[in-house]
């Protein structure tokens, strides 16, 4: 703690790994041993605050990142074919990476796949695919039960909930598709339940899902997957901040305690 002229004292409680300090607090104070205490008081919610936010999240030995931001998870995708309006359009696939990183386990091996269906196609032509309706399951380590269960929402400014864009010689020779998903159920239910994407419905959906898919043989395509979520925690400095202000709000009224008496 460095201390400037005889009543301000300035303290560092959050460095970088270079040393250099993101956070300091300077206190001006009648007494000196009132300043180190509040200072002392202040680094220690710092400190609780730096801990509190865990980088990362582990339900049934799936690890996902939970820093502040978008995420992703990605993988493959393999479903039917569908060109008549009022078929069901299904498949499944296998996530390979969470935010680029393929060992996402907790600890030891684990996997977490996907089964979607329920997708009714509407209309067709050689460029585009409407489907209504639609839910996506996800399941870890090979369980029946569902890790997360999701249903589609209405896209924003669409009265679908999964649009196909398809591309060459063809109806549905390559194909793109974006949709929005909202949860329903699951063991991680409660951590991917963060209301992060305006959708059609007029209320908020906690998944994007973008899938591009080319034909595989034998009536199926293949291809690519990901879905988008955020997590809505606080950075440490946020939290640090939080802590600061409630310490100076209790030393400010055990101040008053001390100086008037209990008024009440």
């Amino acid at each position: 703690m460095k201390q400037y002229g005889p009543n301000w004292n300035v303290s560092c409680f959050i460095y970088t790994k270079h040393k250099q300090c993101v956070f300091n607090v300077q206190i001006r104070c009648k007494h000196m041993k009132t300043s180190r205490s509040i200072v002392s008081a202040i680094t220690g919610a710092g400190m609780l605050a730096l801990a509190a936010p865990a980088l990362a999240t582990t339900i049934d030995n799936i690890t996902f990142p939970d820093t502040a931001g978008q995420h992703v998870f990605a993988g493959t995708i393999n479903e039917n074919t569908v060109t008549t309006p009022g078929a069901e359009l299904t498949g499944s696939g296998t996530v390979n990476t969470i935010d680029g990183n393929s060992n996402f386990c907790g600890t030891g091996s684990c996997s977490l796949t996907y089964e979607f269906g329920g997708y009714i196609l509407e209309n067709i032509t050689d460029t585009q695919a409407n489907f209504s309706g639609g839910y996506v399951n996800f399941y870890a380590n090979g369980s029946s039960d569902p890790f997360l269960a999701l249903e589609a929402d209405t896209e924003i400014n669409s009265e679908y909930t999964l649009e196909g864009r398809l591309f060459g010689e063809g109806q549905q020779s390559q194909n793109t598709a974006v949709g929005l998903l909202s949860v329903v159920g699951g063991t991680a239910a409660s951590f991917f339940d963060n209301n992060s994407y305006n959708n059609g419905d007029g209320g908020l959906s906690d998944l994007l899902f973008n899938t591009s898919l080319s034909p595989s043989g034998q009536g199926m395509f293949s291809g690519s997957a990901d879905a988008h979520y955020v997590s809505n925690v606080p950075e440490p400095g946020a939290l640090a901040m939080l802590g600061l202000g409630l310490v100076l709000v209790g030393f400010g009224v055990n101040y008053r305690r001390r100086r008037f008496g209990n008024l009440g």
